[in-house]
């Protein structure tokens, strides 16, 4: 293998490998020290390196020696001293067997015969003699609670998750992603070698990645899970019928976990050793506890080659986080909105250029008229009607040759008085020139902004490829929300559903796709609910037996149109006129046509069914639904036949925070509806409007539609117009026509979401600034509807105010400590800023004293600890702050020259969080001044 790595590949590998074995090695040697449950952590995870390290680079002697360290160590061996000692000397022997084999690697003399050498250095022997001695030292433990009693794995799951929120927010996508990719491939039926490779490795990142974070529950069950599949890739198990089914289970299982820690209310214990069983059975086992440890001699099984293990694919990828994602998309937005700014100052430029080419004719023609009135006043008689009159006699003084002309004109300037002559003609020949420069600088000005145009299209094609591509990012198959469907499925409707869906492929915004998969949810209950009919009834019918469900997603243009249709009895809509009575006035419900009537199932608290089940008959169902895509920016349409079935489309944009617009005048307010919603623009005349018992109503195009003014809506009275401006919307399935006051044009928008003193306007659906920097209010068909049928309020809610955080300066070296002791401070409630060393510090410092304490390292570089104090202290506008220093330096010496330097108190690390913040509140509550 070392024949098959490249130079610099393979100066990485031993790079690499040298100093992880050295961080193994010296981890080993601390144990002695200091034996607990982080040091075997930490150990673990640089076992797991080892272990993957040098599979990867094809040296599985190496990985298997590492795997079996990082087995034992995953296992946290509470063990009294001898058995201790026995560990520790079992890993030093394990260590000195990597070493040497690290050595013949570096001199490419292969790895040698590691399970050999680690018997006759007593390794095995060791390992034997400690699992026979604490056998129950090595069987996984349950964990237990605060009150000491033992968590069951819900608890256990959702405790971690909230003890871990910032490794969840990255380890939960990567394990999903794992999850799906294993659920995608099954689906598709794993029959080939590469699929089953594909299904192994990741459920051994898995179970990896589960194990490094300490999320063991999840790291057992993908252990479970790379067990089966090593025996389907090694032919000892026919990955057919019922082992793919358990398999599939254990994958759903995983999802399941993921989220239980995220705060969804399900037992799992049960479903777990059920699931836990039947995998346990494809093993051939019935308990695994005689399996946590593998065989040190065993044969090792074969890595994967380097270019197999980084895959043949020319593409690569990166893990990002979606709320990176989500800062960069906003970036792009304030770039849309900093690039139709330019636009908008292009255009007074534009207007300022043709103001300066104005001026610059005007004083070309004032100069030539001063010239032709005061220096050639000649001229202009010589061109008089009476001098120029063709029918006219020839002069004697006008066939005079051009000497004697020249002459004449020289006797009239003697005529003039030379001082005066010399200082007009200077005054013309100055306004001559300045108008000749601004005719010059008008031409450099137009070329200039020309090429300022220009400059700015390609910005605005960079702005437009730029937002194409992170937009693209941001997407992720519909095959996410597919597969929670297809689980459902499974799970409800095995034997009386069948689920089709259609469009995995098609890419959607990440936001979009995690807020659609509830409202699908809702329509696959509604449909088992409300839609599908008995098995009898439908072979009566003539139906299928089982119920039939399509789900189709499909892109089109910026929108994805999600189609959920059932083959079952239909919308009673004679019912839905009876739920909504009392709800809707009488005269309007009598009025609705069928879409109409259809439309009401999603108005808030109205249901068809007859009883009120777990799953059925609360009425939120639909009302969600709505709400969901109402919230995208998108709308729901129905289609309904009675007996055929229902078709539920949600359409909603791929894409979030940047649309296209159309903005328009309410009062001194801007509006803006996204063209996505936006049917037609209309003048219609004043005497058009129809008043009727259901509002005021006009008819477009053939349709008669309700209409809403905006300025009554918000309270004020727009000005007298013979024409109503008035926009044509459909929301929810609905079309609607809404007045305003003037139609300003297409904009695009970069969206901010309303903050906490809009959050509960219902008719707004976000905001942002135009071209111009002025605010559009981005309004809500919907919400203009709702706020019609009541009292209007033209105030802003009131919100709640809490004080301002106290804020702390924490100074340290460490970025780990750093990130740690902020956290712990921020759940605490305190605003924290961070500073690297004590240069920095004190920076910080100079322009921004205004701080409630300051917590600060001893041992840094450019300004230690101590300096800092004495610096602090020294400066008048930050004598008075309570200093806490926290340091691994615990002598009394250190202690005592801190605080004559002025250190309000002193803290040896590890920290105690709770002294620590009982300290910190003391200090910042009082206000203790030094």
């Amino acid at each position: 293998m070392d024949q098959a790595m490249s130079g610099d590949l393979f100066e990485s590998f031993l790079l690499d490998s040298w100093e992880t074995l050295a961080s193994f090695e010296r981890l080993v040697a601390a144990l002695r020290e200091r034996y607990d449950e982080t040091s075997l952590h930490d150990l673990a995870v640089i076992a797991h390196r080892i272990k993957g390290t040098t599979a990867l680079y094809g040296y599985p002697q190496m990985s298997r020696l590492a795997e079996l360290a990082e087995r034992l160590l995953e296992l946290r061996p509470r063990l009294d001293e001898e058995g201790r000692e026995g560990l520790i000397a079992f890993l030093e022997r394990l260590a000195v067997c990597l070493r040497g084999a690290l050595e013949r690697v570096s001199a490419q003399e292969g790895e040698g015969e590691l399970g050999l050498t680690f018997a006759e250095l007593g390794g095995t022997a060791l390992l034997q003699q400690l699992l026979s001695s604490a056998p129950k030292a090595f069987v996984r433990k349950t964990v237990d609670g605060a009150d000491g009693r033992q968590q069951n794995l819900s608890e256990q799951l959702t405790s971690f998750a909230r003890k871990n929120a910032e490794i969840w927010t990255y380890f939960a996508p990567e394990a999903r992603e794992h999850i799906e990719l294993m659920r995608s491939i099954l689906d598709q039926g794993a029959r080939r070698g590469e699929d089953l490779t594909g299904l192994f490795r990741s459920a051994h990142t898995l179970k990896g990645s589960s194990y490094m974070v300490g999320c063991t529950p999840l790291g057992d069950l993908g252990h479970l899970l790379e067990d089966v599949l090593g025996a389907a890739r090694e032919g000892r198990l026919d990955l057919q019928g019922g082992a793919a089914l358990v398999l599939a289970e254990g994958i759903d299982l995983a999802e399941r976990m993921l989220l239980v820690a995220e705060g969804e209310e399900t037992d799992l214990t049960r479903v777990h050793r059920h699931t836990r069983r039947k995998l346990l059975a494809l093993r051939g086992e019935e308990d695994d506890s005689a399996n946590i440890v593998p065989e040190a001699t065993a044969t090792p099984e074969p890595a994967p080659a380097p270019s197999a293990a980084r895959g043949a694919d020319a593409s690569s990828t990166v893990r990002v986080s979606t709320r990176k994602l989500d800062d960069l998309m906003r970036s792009v937005g304030e770039l849309i909105v900093r690039r139709s700014r330019l636009d908008y100052q292009l255009e007074q430029f534009a207007d300022l250029e043709r103001l300066l080419a104005a001026s610059t004719e005007r004083l070309s023609r004032t100069v030539l008229e001063f010239e032709e009135k005061y220096l050639h006043p000649h001229l202009q008689a010589a061109g008089s009607p009476e001098t120029t009159d063709a029918t006219a006699e020839p002069t004697a003084e006008a066939l005079r040759p051009a000497s004697s002309v020249t002459a004449t004109v020289s006797e009239l300037f003697d005529e003039l008085e030379f001082d005066s002559y010399g200082d007009l003609n200077v005054v013309a020949r100055a306004v001559s020139e300045m108008s000749a420069d601004l005719a010059e600088l008008q031409q450099s000005f137009t070329t200039r902004l020309s090429v300022l145009r220009e400059e700015s299209e390609s910005l605005g094609k960079l702005a437009r490829s730029v937002r194409t591509d992170v937009s693209r990012a941001r997407r992720v198959p519909f095959s996410g929300a597919a597969a929670r469907l297809k689980r459902w499925a499974r799970t409800r409707g095995a034997d009386i559903l069948k689920l089709d869906v259609q469009g995995e492929n098609v890419e959607v915004d990440t936001v979009v796709l995690e807020a659609l998969t509830a409202p699908l949810l809702h329509l696959a209950n509604n449909a088992l609910a409300h839609g599908v009919e008995p098995a009898a009834v439908r072979e009566a019918l003539g139906k299928p037996r089982e119920g039939q469900l399509l789900v189709r997603a499909e892109a089109r243009g910026a929108f994805l149109d999600v189609e959920f249709s059932d083959d079952g009895a239909g919308i009673d809509l004679a019912t839905v006129r009876e739920k909504a009575r009392g709800r809707v006035n009488d005269a309007q419900l009598n009025a609705m046509s069928d879409d109409e009537l259809t439309s009401l199932i999603f108005l808030p608290g109205l249901s068809t069914s007859s009883e009120v089940t777990s799953e059925a008959g609360r009425g939120v169902g639909m009302d969600v639904v709505s709400e969901a895509v109402r919230r995208l920016g998108g709308q729901v349409l129905v289609r309904s036949v009675r007996g055929v079935g229902t078709t539920f489309t949600l359409r909603v944009p791929l894409t979030q925070q940047i649309t296209d617009a159309l903005v328009f005048t309410v009062g001194d307010l801007l509006g803006g509806f996204p063209t996505g919603m936006v049917r037609a623009l209309n003048e219609v005349p004043v005497g058009s409007v129809l008043v009727t018992d259901a509002g005021e109503q006009i008819d477009l195009a053939g349709e008669r539609l309700r209409l809403y003014r905006l300025a009554d809506l918000l309270g004020y009275t727009p000005p007298q117009e013979e024409a109503l401006k008035v926009i044509v919307v459909e929301s929810g399935g609905r079309k609607s026509a809404v007045v305003v006051d003037g139609f300003v044009g297409l904009e695009e928008l970069a969206v901010r979401q309303p903050g906490a003193l809009l959050g509960d306007v219902g008719y707004l659906a976000g905001g942002a600034l135009d071209r111009a920097g002025n605010v559009v209010l981005l309004f809500d068909p919907l919400g203009v509807e709702q706020l019609s049928g009541g009292a209007v309020s033209t105030g802003l809610p009131k919100v709640s105010v809490r004080a301002s955080a106290k804020r702390v300066l924490l100074v340290d070296d460490s970025v780990s400590v750093r990130r740690v002791v902020s956290s712990m401070l921020s759940r605490a409630g305190y605003a924290v800023k961070t500073a690297g060393d004590g240069a920095e510090a004190l920076d910080l410092l100079r322009v921004d004293s205004d701080f409630s304490a300051v917590l600060t390292d001893l041992e840094m570089p450019r300004v230690n600890g101590f300096e800092l104090i004495e610096e602090v202290r020294r400066r008048p506008t930050t004598a008075h702050l309570p200093i806490v220093v926290m340091t691994t330096r615990a002598g009394d010496k250190h202690q005592t020259l801190a605080k004559s330097l002025g250190a309000t108190d002193y803290f040896s690390k590890p920290i105690d969080e709770a002294r620590l913040l009982r300290r910190l509140a003391d200090l910042t509550s009082a206000g203790i001044r030094a």
